[in-house]
């Protein structure tokens, strides 16, 4: 740091490679061109034996993911608790996309099989005006940041049943249901009751209320629903680019997503839980525009080749950058995404139950 000491900011991008400390590395992916400008991207790598995750914690996918989000948590946590000014506009912050209260995957921490951690987040690196202030980059490297990552990444730290505790409580069933209404009964083809949190099948039951106690539903079909037309889209009416670039996407808020020139409205999308989910979605309307939207493969098509894609490579899929801003979303909710783009046309020449 000593040799770019009060030179221009830009010096800072001799820092972009990997450092290695004494319990993990530090990779400084992307250097800010000017302390105002969005912080430094970086990533963290924990081996195992740093982070010291139990076995029964890593079993299987869905207890990783519940770890990651207790990790993605903490580390925002302390960052708060650490991180200080340390000169013009953005020097001193470590900022990471923390999780709500939602548990997702997500690209801020993750978790791998053999135990190994990495946490992907932001750093300001300090400047003095707008040029390198070394003394105080040298802190926020070898303190702040070190002791922001000791605090939330390593098991000792959080404690051992903490996060086992998360780990298995991910794991847990969830189930969606509509209370005690019995407003559907009459058209239920089956009716599933939770007795002591165990599932039990009421369907004959169910018919005998419904009969009991009829609704007066008018049937707004006299058959039943037919074939859904498979949508093609057209190529030309998904465009990402806006000037020079090629793509971009831009988040204002969870439920607004800019895509090229084009603004997607998603309030109705209710079940979106976080502005990581929406940005994945934008990456995963680009995505599709580049690889499967070719006036021939159905909406359903694209559904599945996304969907596919980040089963096999993760968020990364979406954005080679290593971004640590990214969440899992559902397939409907990428389809609800395209279906709200205004400028959408589609062919419906054939007919299936795809979307």
């Amino acid at each position: 740091m000593n040799d770019i000491d009060s030179r221009g900011y830009k010096a800072h991008k001799n820092l972009r490679r990997a450092w290695q400390f004494p319990d993990f590395v530090l990779h400084i992916d992307h250097v800010q061109g000017d302390p105002f400008a969005a912080p430094t991207r970086v990533r963290v790598l924990l081996p195992p034996t740093t982070a010291g995750l139990a076995n029964a914690t890593l079993t299987t996918p869905s207890r990783r993911v519940g770890v990651a989000s207790l990790l993605a948590r903490r580390f925002h946590d302390a960052a708060l608790k650490t991180a200080r000014r340390r000169g013009s506009g953005k020097s001193g912050a470590i900022e990471i996309e923390a999780p709500g209260q939602e548990v997702l995957a997500q690209s801020a921490v993750m978790v791998e099989s053999d135990g190994g951690v990495e946490a992907r987040f932001r750093i300001g690196l300090p400047a003095s005006g707008r040029r390198v202030h070394a003394g105080e980059a040298t802190a926020l490297l070898t303190r702040d940041m070190p002791s922001v990552v000791d605090e939330s990444l390593r098991a000792e730290a959080i404690g051992h049943d903490i996060v086992i505790k998360h780990a298995l409580t991910n794991e847990d069933i969830d189930v969606l249901r509509l209370g005690g209404s019995g407003d559907y009964l009459d058209v239920a083809d089956r009716v599933i009751a939770m007795k002591e949190y165990r599932p039990l099948d009421v369907s004959s039951g169910a018919l005998r209320v419904a009969a009991d106690f009829p609704t007066g539903r008018q049937s707004e079909s006299p058959t039943p629903l037919g074939p859904v037309p498979i949508r093609v889209p057209d190529p030309s009416s998904v465009d990402p680019s806006r000037g020079r670039r090629e793509a971009v996407i831009k988040v204002h808020d969870r439920n607004r997503l800019a895509l090229g020139k084009e603004l997607i409205d998603l309030t109705a999308v209710s079940q979106l839980a976080s502005e990581a989910q929406t940005r994945a979605i934008g990456r995963a309307l680009v995505l599709a525009h580049r690889n499967f939207i070719d006036d021939n493969t159905s909406v359903g098509e694209i559904l599945v080749l996304i969907s596919g894609m980040i089963e096999e490579g993760g968020l990364d899929v979406l954005d080679e950058r290593l971004v640590g801003d990214l969440a899992m979303f559902r397939p409907l909710e990428f389809a609800a995404a395209l279906n709200r783009l205004r400028t959408l046309r589609v062919s419906r020449d054939r007919s299936s139950d795809g979307l």
